[in-house]
């Protein structure tokens, strides 16, 4: 707020009494004709001009602008995969190389416990083909067991039989020993 005058016209009056009488006229005035829009005769267009025909474009001139727009187009897409390749790229490189030594420190620190779980997988595996060697060698002598078994009651039974009974008990146990021989254990 200054004492500059608004208009060149008039003077600021010097005495405090005649501010006020100025403001209070000021106050009593309608303000819509300071705050109305002005009409302008120029912008209005008649129908008749409105229905000119557009003046015609140079193809010349329309093709240049049309180059230089492509032109411009293209120095953006190149400035905007420079900025790309700059920033997102490089960035792009240092998180890959985080995750391969994040991924280096891993394998340090799993190693020596893959080396024990492959130490672990390969007695357990070492474990269970000794338990499927004696469970098969255990039918085994179970069937071996049985064998001396019947072979002995045979010879037992028909130690005082016919000689007839006595020579078929004779092939039963002949067949008996070779099915011994084979399973790994021997004649009885």
């Amino acid at each position: 707020m200054t004492d500059k005058p608004e208009n060149a016209n008039e003077t600021p009056s010097p005495e405090p009494e005649d501010r006020l009488e100025k403001i209070k006229q000021e106050a009593q005035e309608d303000a819509s004709s300071y705050y109305a829009q002005g009409k302008s005769d120029d912008d209005e267009m008649t129908e008749a001009e409105f229905n000119k025909p557009v003046p015609k474009v140079d193809e010349d001139k329309e093709e240049m602008n049309l180059t230089k727009a492509l032109a411009y187009l293209g120095f953006g897409m190149g400035a905007l995969a420079i900025i790309v390749i700059l920033f997102f790229l490089r960035d792009l490189d240092h998180k890959v190389g985080d995750v391969d030594a994040a991924m280096g420190t891993l394998e340090q620190k799993l190693g020596p416990l893959k080396q024990e779980m492959d130490d672990s997988l390969a007695k357990v595996n070492a474990d269970m083909s000794q338990l499927k060697e004696r469970f098969g060698n255990f039918e085994r002598q179970a069937a071996v067991t049985e064998l001396k078994r019947a072979l002995v009651a045979i010879q037992t039974v028909t130690e005082n039989t016919a000689p007839d009974v006595k020579a078929k008990s004779n092939q039963v146990v002949a067949s008996i020993e070779n099915l011994l021989q084979e399973l790994g254990a021997g004649p009885a």
